[in-house]
């Protein structure tokens, strides 16, 4: 997790590229882990068209406190499948600082993950970022550098419709917590509503459509009521058929080309 702590997996890359595995049957690198996707399953689809964005930059993690406290800065990155080598810079020309944090989702890896967290928080508490919100169901790393909280709602706390591995389970309800905490799309409804477009964000569906809208696109051989008495289906499994990407495939039999 701290010095040295990714260069097991370099040495497995560069130990199978020396002894000509890379491209095999057989040999070569498996995943490093494991999903288990039964037959036929469909991964869960927001039924929501996205909205236009102008989103364009990005900062890499690990580089967030040099990109907050010593702009401009710049990086190099391998961007996949084809393990295209990009070099990118924050700011981009033509675009602004980042002036607004949104923790939508726990801490974010540049506040507990990574080196330097202490450069990373401070990094937050510098002037140049004018606002941070979070979503919070508990009180982390977060919500404690938050100017605002919106309390939200957890698993059991609302109905929804998750997977795991080859299971679609539909979670009910099981209690209601303490205060006023709201679901997160709820929370963004209702941004959107006092920002003028909700409908079109919306297009017109309560929450509850659009729980039954994704359950219409997992094709399951139940009706919504069965489903949601049953509360999961189990996708069939299908046999393991061993693959080789292609790039490595042509790579290993044409390696003049």
């Amino acid at each position: 997790r701290r010095h040295g702590g990714a260069e097991w997996s370099r040495m497995l890359i560069t130990l199978q590229a020396l002894l000509g595995n890379i491209g095999r049957p057989g040999r070569g690198l498996g995943t490093l882990s494991y999903t288990t996707r039964g037959n036929n399953q469909k991964g869960i689809k927001f039924p929501l068209s996205p909205l236009p964005s102008n989103y364009r930059q990005t900062i890499r993690h690990a580089h967030f406190a040099s990109a907050i406290q010593s702009p401009p800065i710049s990086w190099t990155t391998i961007e996949i499948p084809h393990g295209i080598p990009r070099t990118r810079t924050y700011p981009m020309p033509g675009c602004s600082p980042i002036k607004l944090i949104a923790f939508i989702s726990g801490s974010g890896w540049f506040l507990n993950q990574i080196p330097g967290t202490t450069h990373h928080v401070n990094a937050l508490q510098n002037p140049a970022i004018e606002f941070v919100y979070s979503h919070a169901a508990w009180w982390h790393t977060a919500p404690k550098l938050s100017d605002v909280i919106l309390p939200i709602r957890h698993i059991g706390e609302r109905d929804d419709i998750v997977s795991w591995e080859n299971y679609i389970v539909y979670s009910h309800t099981l209690l209601s917590p303490p205060g006023t905490p709201k679901n997160d799309l709820d929370i963004f409804i209702e941004l959107a509503n006092r920002l003028g477009f909700g409908t079109t964000l919306t297009e017109n569906n309560s929450p509850d459509h659009l729980l039954y809208q994704i359950y219409q696109s997992l094709d399951i051989p139940l009706t919504y009521h069965e489903f949601k008495a049953k509360g999961y289906y189990h996708y069939p499994l299908t046999p393991d058929i061993p693959q080789i990407l292609k790039l490595f495939h042509d790579f290993i039999t044409h390696p003049d080309q």
